[in-house]
């Protein structure tokens, strides 16, 4: 198996313009890693229905990402995400993550992304799932970068196949003020 090679190309008019968008990606699996590749590029005058609604997409954009399973150490995964959009700077953003099950009940799960123009611009989250049940599932969370770390509870009971209510409860914390639904 080589993977697999993907390639999209649209077109479009709106306002007696046209452009083009074209797409080509690669990607690769096995059974316990995988890669994928994607190389996007959009001319200006490339109209569909959320930009001509206002909303902003790149106009060049290149991803690449890889993963790793292992059932003793979890699964890993990494990305670099490289776009510019009209007018401005390229960004490229690096992320990974590490998840794994602990036992039936309990996963958690660490990532951490980084602005590699700007590197004071970075995250990292920690979550810890507890699921006791077919019905119940707790979560906590933690979320830090450089103004401040926030964190978030929750609790949720679902609707039993049978039928009948499910509901669920959060809480979270920012530094400043805690909020609760």
């Amino acid at each position: 198996d080589f993977g697999v090679i993907s390639a999209s190309v649209a077109a479009s008019q709106d306002d007696g313009m046209t452009g083009h968008r074209f797409e080509v990606g690669y990607s690769f699996t096995m059974s316990n890693f995988n890669l994928a590749a994607t190389l996007q590029r959009t001319s200006r005058d490339f109209a569909d229905i959320p930009s001509i609604a206002g909303a902003q997409f790149p106009r060049e954009r290149e991803i690449v990402s890889a993963g790793y399973s292992d059932e003793r150490l979890g699964t890993f995964g990494m990305s670099l995400v490289r776009q510019r959009s009209d007018d401005e700077d390229r960004t490229s953003f690096a992320s990974a993550n590490w998840s794994r099950i602990l036992n039936e009940e309990l996963s958690v799960s660490l990532s951490g992304n980084i602005n590699l123009e700007n590197t004071s611009d970075k995250g990292i989250f920690a979550t810890l799932t507890f699921v006791p049940g077919n019905r119940d599932h707790y979560r906590a969370t933690v979320h830090a970068n450089e103004r401040r770390t926030t964190g978030a509870l929750g609790y949720r009971r679902s609707v039993p196949y049978e039928g009948g209510m499910g509901w669920a409860i959060d809480g979270s914390y920012d530094g400043d003020r805690f909020r609760g639904a």
